[in-house]
């Protein structure tokens, strides 16, 4: 495959089962994609006798991507990877409930958030997630251990071995048993047509359903726990040719049952990969220290001649607001998020301990006006509206519209906008449009607000690059002067509530600070949203599988983390793992900031410090040397 060499043939040929372990940057997915290429040219198969299973959605849509560059797939493939041959490329959960609805149980929905937020309040009269980080998820709390009793194969009356059954004990001493919690659950789902995504995994493992291929990959296997397992387990024994990736150094899911013996205990030949071609020598060394205290590091060969750099800052803290429920933000300042994404002109990945810390980071982003990925859910890429009304405002930045001929329009600059030797912005995406129209005030709409949103939900129904001119028609003059000013136009947008909210200081800051939209109109980008190269803020946790050229890495843990490390060796061996799989997703540079949460405790051993190679960070462009 494009000149890859496959390793190991000689111990496991290309026909045969294996599992592959390797540490980061060593090429496991590549092995795993040239192994199946090979299957397809010079062995007989195709791509429907073959199910390439992932932990993550991100996983499987970069294995897509990479067959597509291998021309396994075409780019029609990859409009719904979902469906025809590629049916079985995805998650685990995906893959099960694809077959599982083809073989009697209910073809209902998924919980969602709103779901679980009703069934406590309603139960309960408690929230599933709190408005205020002073007071409790109670309902999180009692569903992450439910679901931690469901992935790990136990009763409900055997709740007190989950890890996190003493925080819910400390927070909600007077919650239900979990016996009875899960009968109102189940009765609560029947109610509502919905299915938790673990019941597909239990009917496929329950009537030894796999699926319908000759070849099997499971990606990311140390991720796995007891029920994941089961059902893997199942699907390699019954293909003809399984593949399994994984690393159980790089098992960090222990809190969800997750253990390297599962992969470890696989009952096939092993090849291991002896060569790290991402991670420079000095972030391997930075993470081989982390690791040392309970493990024995892989040594694999290093890549010399990729050059690393490793910068240790302390930056501002990122600080919540207990009396106000706001995060404090500091901007513009030496390592500050903002800063750190001037400074780095190149993907980057934001890596910390918990979802409330990310949110912090998160919030830095969006006080400043930077576009960004994030897990968190308040990400660019995870508010279409928010993203489209953004886009839409920036290509009406400084536009008219001109009556032409017969009801004709035209779009020009205005008189104190553009450049005679630049043309305006002709189109935009039709949902951009429809979310602008959906958010313009009545008082700059040609036509009735109900009229407006039935024009609007038309143009949201299509996927089709509209002309602005389309607007001329719709809103009066006014709305030229007003809503074309960039973000001095936000003020104008409509307060909805519930599905149709937007967050005007978000876009107004995003505006201010941004010269674009995040795509360009077109009709290859229809289905883009122009952002794979916005830095990406997650979890250590979340961040298994990715890559990018610089990891801002936020040391510190919380107090109940250290806790249980102090009470169980085996915790902290895996916050070891964790924190290795931290250091080793850059390809160039990690910039490891310290002291950023006052109630954080340090982590990472001051080793590092030793290892930086600068003492200062990078120049921000313009700066003067």
């Amino acid at each position: 495959m494009n000149g890859i060499d496959i390793v190991g043939v000689e111990k496991v040929p290309i026909d045969k089962s294996l599992k592959i372990n390797g540490p980061p940057g060593t090429g496991k997915t590549t092995q795993g994609i040239a192994r199946v290429v090979d299957l397809i040219e010079t062995h007989g198969y195709t791509v429907q006798d073959i199910a390439w299973a992932t932990y993550r959605r991100s996983l499987a849509e970069d294995v897509l991507d990479r067959l597509v560059d291998a021309e396994v797939l075409t780019d029609d493939d990859m409009e719904k990877p979902w469906l025809g041959r590629t049916e079985y490329f995805s998650t685990v959960h995906a893959i099960a409930r694809r077959i599982a609805e083809r073989n009697e149980i209910r073809q209902w929905n998924a919980p969602r958030w709103h779901d679980k937020q009703d069934f406590m309040l309603s139960q309960y009269s408690l929230p599933f997630e709190s408005n205020s980080n002073n007071s409790p998820d109670y309902g999180a709390l009692l569903f992450g251990v439910y679901q931690w009793l469901v992935n790990n194969n136990l009763p409900m009356d055997a709740a007190h071995q989950c890890p996190r059954f003493d925080e819910l004990q400390s927070e909600w001493s007077s919650h239900s048993s979990l016996n009875q919690f899960e009968g109102e659950w189940e009765d609560y789902k029947q109610e509502n047509n919905i299915v938790d995504f673990h019941e597909y995994l239990t009917h496929v493992r329950d009537g030894g359903i796999a699926p319908p291929v000759d070849v099997v990959v499971i990606d990311e296997y140390h991720d796995a726990y007891p029920l994941l397992d089961d059902v893997c387990r199942m699907w390699i024994d019954a293909a003809e040719v399984a593949i399994v990736l994984g690393d159980p150094q790089q098992v960090v899911n222990v809190h969800e049952g997750a253990t390297p013996k599962l992969f470890e205990d696989l009952a096939h030949p092993e090849v291991q990969l002896d060569k790290t071609w991402r991670v420079p020598p000095v972030l391997w060394g930075a993470a081989a220290d982390v690791l040392a205290g309970y493990h024995e590091p892989h040594e694999p060969e290093l890549n010399e001649d990729v050059v690393g750099d490793l910068y240790e800052v302390r930056p501002p803290q990122i600080d919540y607001n207990n009396d106000t429920d706001e995060w404090m933000t500091p901007s513009r300042e030496y390592g500050t998020p903002d800063d750190l994404v001037e400074r780095f002109d190149d993907s980057m990945l934001f890596l910390a301990r918990t979802r409330r810390m990310v949110k912090g980071i998160t919030q830095a982003f969006l006080d400043e006006g930077l576009l960004f990925r994030s897990q968190v859910g308040n990400g660019w890429r995870s508010n279409d509206r928010r993203r489209h009304v953004y886009n839409a405002l920036q290509r009406l930045r400084g536009v008219d519209v001109e009556m032409g001929g017969w009801h004709e329009y035209e779009v020009v600059w205005s008189d104190d906008a553009g450049s005679a030797d630049e043309e305006p912005p002709q189109e935009m995406h039709s949902y951009e449009m429809g979310h602008l129209l959906q958010q313009t005030p009545a008082k700059f709409l040609r036509l009735s607000r109900g009229e407006i949103d039935a024009v609007a939900a038309n143009l949201l129904d299509s996927a089709k690059c509209v002309s602005i001119t389309r607007l001329g028609t719709l809103v009066t003059d006014e709305f030229w002067t007003e809503m074309t000013g960039g973000a001095g136009s936000v003020h104008h947008l409509v307060h909805r509530q519930g599905d149709r909210a937007l967050e005007h200081q978000v876009i107004e800051a995003a505006l201010n600070y941004n010269e674009g939209p995040t795509i360009e109109v077109a009709p290859d980008t229809l289905h883009d949203d122009g952002l794979d190269d916005a830095p990406d803020a997650r979890t250590i946790h979340a961040s298994k599988g990715s890559e990018a050229t610089v990891a801002v890495v936020y040391d510190g843990i919380t107090s109940t983390i250290s806790q249980g490390i102090r009470r169980d060796p085996t915790v902290a061996a895996n916050e070891d793992r964790v924190w290795y799989v931290g250091l080793t997703r850059a390809m160039q540079s990690v910039v490891v900031c310290r002291d950023v949460w006052w109630w954080a405790d340090e982590y990472l051993p001051w080793t590092i410090s030793d290892r930086t190679t600068n003492a200062s960070l990078p120049s921000k462009k313009g700066d003067s040397q």
